[in-house]
């Protein structure tokens, strides 16, 4: 190989070979540009180009490589020449500093000098990715020359070439002779891995090395192509649409679609970006890439085109919720998979599109006061806040309703209300507070007077244009007109059941305190059945006596209270489980700012449950053991539940199979009488037949042939327990008859039974007479014969447990056949 003309530099080791490291080290360090590694999401590569070529020559000559330009050595290149005149060793090799790696691959060498190096440094051709897997070479990779071992701790040789008298001539190495070849880099920072390269030449003598330029990816453990400047860049997607396809008001109103990209298998995936309209011009790659992950949604490539909505908790780049009425545009970002490519690449945008609904927004915080003293329309003021979206409004409608009617009334019937019996209020882009007048009606045309409890609705009249149906809100709190100032009410905000005492301390209250606490003395809690609601009104829960609700002191806060074990309703019962109640705050004017009491409105229903179940049973068996061809010839038994206080009785369900599957709790539960057997419980485990009249669960009698399983409920005695309980299934039974050639005698005397896998048979006053005794099987074929003399016999005939059997037993003129199981 020829000398490049653009060579001018000669570093030679001889003589001062500490002067020439730090020449080398000088020189690479002004030629490197300054490089900080990051890890950022996008890659970056730093490309250095060593101009003029430099040139590693001579025995002992190194050229230390700083890749990362951090002032220290991360790689080392060696060249040595030792010649006499009978022999000569040339070799030129690199070593990996600290944690650093070299790519290496298995060493030529010719096996007739009888030594092996098993790797040396690989010779890679531009354009091949150097990437995590791979043969990294750390380290101390040995040589072997006959017997003679050297290991040499993290070196990797380029090319050797030796002449040893009187072995002859060795050349050898991946760039022994090469122009342009490329060395793999792996470069350890803070336990991080970067992958670069290096591009040399080497002489054909093995003597001498020139470094031409060098570069790595500054994103860990991304790959890089032997010879890369830049990066590569995956593709954009194409055809990207977006459609409006549902009105939840959210993310799942969006439908997303897209062309993938043409070659899939060199990214890792894709991200969809929901861009307000009037920052689109300004989103991108960037942009996109800095973007938190809850505010993008991932999309896993498939194979084939995208057509997905987002999720309803999708949101925009901003964190922002996707809602209605606001102008999106859609951008794709395909995420490179970082080794065939490492530049992610961002879609161009959407069409733009504005989530619509078909309704008129609804207002929110409806508050209802008594303010004046006119005892009509003017005392009552109607505050709320506005639609978050008034472009979809063209007014409010107030409408007052008479407290009795407002959880009956609805949109279609707000709908219907005419002109003279509503309030018209102007939209104004802020809260509405307004004041009714001297002529206003409630929904059904009666004037407002004093003691009548009303509540408000707004109704949101759509625009016509972006919405096309009116919204009707909440109702407000309830509110009754007086002569003079009412304390304040408050707002309940919630009722729950949260404990298993069977009393008023399962029953927990919340709600807000009222807005001027100086008119207020104290709160009561009072408890209402829901058949009481009705009747109920201020004069009512006025005149109640001190048993009869919970004085709750004023703190300046929001409330949260408890009942006690003692409490009682309104009507003086105690609160107590299973009954629908309705809970009312009672604000007790503090007779100075207020002199009249103020009740709120109604709370949701709340009943008190007990969940305990009741103690359900297993291992149920069912078998048939008779003919009658009915309920009588199955057996059921298992063993008693293990908490029988927890139970009232049992129920026995015959279910056929093809059912059972789904067959639960709920169906059990439902089933009328007489779809079931019920049995008293006896402290003891349960052995009983069906009746001749049982049904299955569908109504129809028990019969022979159709395959079968069978349920226990347990049913919670109500007190220890107040859920029933369903059994898993029983094994799966069969009612089969006893073949038409041999006919049962139900009448005789004879006893027959089998227990512990042995056959019994009682025949009382035998007479002398002896006894024959038959084994059949079910379709009638004779298995054993015997013949006693005893009147009660035990035997042991040695058939297949669990099946079926047909027992003859003769005494002269009385016959009798029994069908049993061993």
């Amino acid at each position: 190989m020829q000398p490049r003309p653009k060579i001018n530099r000669l570093i030679s080791m001889k003589n001062n070979p500490s002067e020439s490291t730090q020449k080398l080290a000088a020189y690479a360090s002004l030629a490197v540009a300054a490089i900080a590694l990051h890890t950022d999401t996008q890659a970056a590569i730093q490309y250095t180009d060593i101009d003029p070529d430099t040139l590693v020559t001579g025995n002992g000559s190194i050229y230390d490589l700083d890749l990362d330009n951090n002032g220290s050595a991360d790689f080392r290149f060696k060249a040595n020449a030792n010649v006499t005149s009978v022999s000569y060793f040339k070799d030129i090799d690199i070593k990996a500093l600290g944690n650093n790696q070299v790519l290496a691959e298995t060493f030529p060498f010719p096996t007739t000098w009888g030594a092996t190096w098993p790797y040396g440094a690989d010779g890679l051709s531009n354009g091949q990715m150097i990437k995590p897997v791979g043969k990294w070479g750390p380290g101390s990779y040995p040589t072997y020359w006959g017997s003679f071992s050297v290991s040499i701790p993290g070196t990797l040789d380029l090319a050797r070439k030796h002449r040893t008298f009187p072995y002859g001539d060795f050349s050898g190495g991946h760039f022994l002779g090469t122009s342009d070849q490329y060395i793999g880099l792996q470069l350890e920072v803070s336990a991080q891995h970067y992958f670069g390269w290096i591009r040399v030449d080497v002489s054909a003598n093995a003597d001498s090395l020139w470094i031409k330029d060098f570069a790595f990816e500054d994103l860990p453990n991304t790959a890089i192509a032997a010879g890369a400047h830049t990066q590569s860049p995956a593709d954009s997607v194409s055809n990207l649409a977006v459609a409006d396809v549902s009105d939840f008001g959210d993310g799942q109103d969006l439908q997303i679609s897209f062309d993938k990209v043409s070659d899939e298998s060199i990214i890792s995936g894709y991200r969809a970006y929901i861009v307000k309209s009037i920052n689109a011009s300004g989103f991108d790659l960037n942009a996109a890439q800095v973007v938190n992950g809850a505010n993008y949604t991932t999309i896993a490539k498939t194979g084939n085109n995208i057509s997905q909505v987002l999720p309803a908790t999708a949101n925009d780049v901003d964190g922002d919720p996707i809602t209605n009425h606001s102008a999106y545009k859609l951008f794709i970002m395909t995420v490179a998979d970082g080794i065939q490519t490492t530049l992610n690449a961002l879609s161009s945008p959407s069409d733009e599109i504005t989530l619509l609904s078909p309704f008129a927004d609804p207002v929110t915080n409806i508050n209802l006061s008594d303010v004046s003293e006119f005892q009509d329309g003017r005392d009552l003021q109607v505050d709320f806040d506005q639609a978050q979206n008034e472009n979809t409004i063209d007014e409010y409608r107030i409408i007052i309703v008479k407290s009795a009617d407002a959880g009956t009334f609805d949109l279609a019937m707000a709908n219907n209300v005419g002109p003279a019996n509503y309030f018209q209020v102007a939209k104004t882009g802020s809260p509405v507070s307004t004041t009714l007048d001297s002529t206003s009606t409630d929904k059904d045309g009666d004037l407002i007077i004093p003691d009548t409890l009303y509540q408000a609705f707004v109704l949101s009249i759509a625009d016509g244009s972006m919405a096309t149906l009116n919204t009707l809100s909440g109702p407000s709190n309830a509110v009754q007109l007086f002569s003079y100032r009412s304390a304040d009410t408050v707002t309940i905000t919630q009722v729950m059941d949260i404990d298993n005492h069977h009393d008023g301390r399962d029953l927990e209250i919340s709600f807000n305190k009222a807005a001027d606490e100086t008119t207020i003395d104290e709160y009561r809690a009072i408890v209402v059945t829901e058949a009481a609601v009705p009747g109920f009104f201020p004069h009512t829960a006025n005149a109640l006596p001190p048993d009869r609700y919970l004085a709750i002191a004023k703190t300046g806060n929001n409330l949260t209270v408890t009942l006690p074990a003692n409490a009682k309703d309104s009507d003086g019962d105690p609160v107590v489980e299973n009954i629908n109640y309705r809970i009312f705050i009672h604000s007790i004017a503090d007779g100075f700012y207020a002199g009249i009491n103020s009740l709120s409105g109604p709370s949701p229903v709340v009943k008190l449950t007990n969940t305990i179940a009741a103690d359900g049973v297993t291992n149920i068996t069912a078998a048939d053991i008779s003919d009658h061809q009915d309920g009588r010839d199955m057996e059921i038994g298992f063993p008693k539940a293990a908490d029988e206080n927890t139970i009232y009785r049992y129920r026995l369900i015959v279910v056929p199979s093809a059912d059972a599957a789904a067959f639960d709790l709920a169906a059990a539960d439902a089933l009328p009488v007489g779809r079931y057997m019920e049995i008293q419980k006896t402290n003891a485990d349960i052995q009983t037949t069906l009746d001749s009249n049982s049904t299955d669960i569908h109504g129809i009698p028990i019969t022979e042939q159709m395959p079968y399983k069978v349920f226990v409920l347990s049913l919670a005695d109500g007190n220890n327990a107040t859920v029933n309980t369903l059994s898993g299934p029983s094994n799966e039974v069969t009612l089969t008859s006893i073949p038409s050639g041999l006919k049962e005698d139900n009448e005789a005397v004879i006893q027959i039974y089998t227990a512990n896998q042995q056959l019994f048979a009682d025949i009382p006053h035998r007479n002398g007479e002896p006894i024959n005794l038959s084994v059949y099987s079910m379709n009638g074929q004779l298995l054993r014969q015997y013949r006693f003399n005893q009147d009660n016999i035990r035997l042991q005939p040695y058939l297949s447990p669990n099946n079926l059997y047909i027992v003859e037993v003769k005494r002269g003129q009385e016959r009798t056949l029994k069908k049993v199981k061993f």
